[in-house]
């Protein structure tokens, strides 16, 4: 068997084995020789911060058939060290839960809607690994994270999600047991790791960096105010943890739970700029809870911001609630929420959004030369940390939407309290 590493640094247990098994569970058939294979990267430095992800063609031969090639996606997630707390999370059990059990129902569901790349394979030990379908050769690819998405991707994305939403409402209403799966109960971010150990620490440092550059900005001196008093007192952390919390007259389904640029795959079809279809990958975040989380987590890391100044009613009105209440229409769901009932449940958990802004819009616009290599366990080492926020925090993308978001929430009052 030939292996072609590429300056990879590959774990042992990624081995012939280990890709047999992988290979029976994809093509069904358990007499196969793995001839050899090729591993490259499948994302660069500062791309994923919690996992390794590795791209690898398996040449393989079966009786009396001519050799045949499959491409795999691996995503290695190593816990330990400063990402130990995120095993407590038990992201990589969730993950599973999601790729083996919610989301091939949901997809059911939804009959010929794609939501995402197939899962063949996956072990708990040495190191928490899953296989996927790699989506390249079938043209989708990842947008541009630095600039974030125009018109067009988000048009694309929110008809993707509201769909997937609306499956995720169907399968609660099939399965209300489903609420109760403790693996779907908190997401990354939530109100149980929103402390001042992990997000409640990334929001302190983000607001005070905000303050400081709105600070520099002609006719922002009272907002700056409201921030400092944010920065000094917890009541506003509570009310995001609200936000993330099931609320009596909430919309639920299933939240992917981290719907930014990176965790999102686009289909480009005879070298067209425009997406054609999109399918979400990592499901480590996903929750039952509102509707309105996912949204405002994409609206508040992903968009360009010209998009964001100008498109953000438009784009949930005509692509996302078209595309949930088209989707229940079909489906035969009853109580079918308004339109007006969607836009309220998104306005309801802006502050969520808000949330998102402060603690993922920075990292998702850092520019490639300053993301460097980072990871989670250069953002726990302090001189590191400290670095990489200054840079985060003074990338172009979100200082600008920082400016047009500070001016309508202190309109509308979310500022004060």
């Amino acid at each position: 068997m030939i292996i072609e590493k590429n300056n990879c640094n590959i774990p042992e247990y990624l081995d012939g084995t280990f890709f047999k098994k992988a290979l029976v569970s994809r093509i069904k058939c358990d007499d196969v020789e793995i001839k050899g294979l090729h591993f490259t990267m499948g994302s660069s430095g500062g791309e994923n911060y919690l996992s390794l992800i590795y791209r690898v063609r398996i040449s393989y031969k079966l009786p009396n058939l001519p050799q045949g090639d499959e491409t795999f996606i691996v995503k290695s997630i190593p816990l330990g060290g400063a990402k130990e707390i995120f095993a407590d999370m038990n992201i990589y059990e969730k993950e599973k839960e999601m790729y083996f059990n919610i989301m091939p129902k949901i997809e059911d569901i939804l009959k010929s809607i794609k939501i995402t790349p197939r899962c063949y394979y996956a072990v708990d030990n040495p190191i928490a690994t899953i296989v996927f379908e790699d989506m390249k050769a079938s043209g989708y690819e990842v947008a541009d994270r630095i600039e974030g998405l125009n018109e067009e991707h988000c048009k694309v994305l929110l008809t993707k999600l509201g769909r997937y939403h609306a499956g995720g409402m169907m399968l609660l209403k099939q399965e209300p047991s489903i609420r109760e799966n403790y693996l779907l109960k908190h997401g990354i971010i939530s109100s149980v790791s929103f402390s001042p150990i992990l997000w409640g620490k990334y929001w302190d440092d983000g607001i005070s960096r905000l303050a400081n550059h709105a600070s520099k900005w002609l006719g922002y001196e009272k907002i700056v105010g409201k921030l400092r008093k944010i920065h000094q007192n917890g009541i506003f952390v509570e009310r995001i943890k609200d936000s993330m919390r099931i609320s009596k007259n909430d919309i639920l389904t299933v939240c992917h739970g981290d719907t930014w640029v990176n965790n999102l795959l686009f289909q480009y079809e005879f070298n067209e700029e425009s997406p054609t279809d999109v399918v979400l990958i990592d499901f480590q975040g996903s929750i039952v809870g509102s509707i309105g989380l996912d949204v405002n987590y994409f609206l508040h890391s992903s968009l360009q911001v010209d998009v964001f100044a100008s498109k953000r009613k438009d784009l949930i009105r005509n692509s996302y609630c078209n595309a949930l209440r088209t989707t229940l229409q079909k489906g035969g769901f009853e109580n079918i929420p308004t339109v007006q009932d969607i836009e309220n449940e998104i306005e309801r958990k802006a502050v969520y959004g808000f949330m998102a802004t402060i603690i993922v819009l920075p990292f998702v616009s850092m520019k490639k030369e300053d993301s460097g290599d980072s990871n989670f366990e250069t953002l726990s080492e302090e001189s590191s940390a400290n670095r990489l926020k200054d840079s985060a925090c003074s990338s172009p993308r979100f200082l600008e939407t920082m400016k047009i978001l500070l001016k309508e929430y202190d309109q509308c009052g979310m500022l004060d309290f």
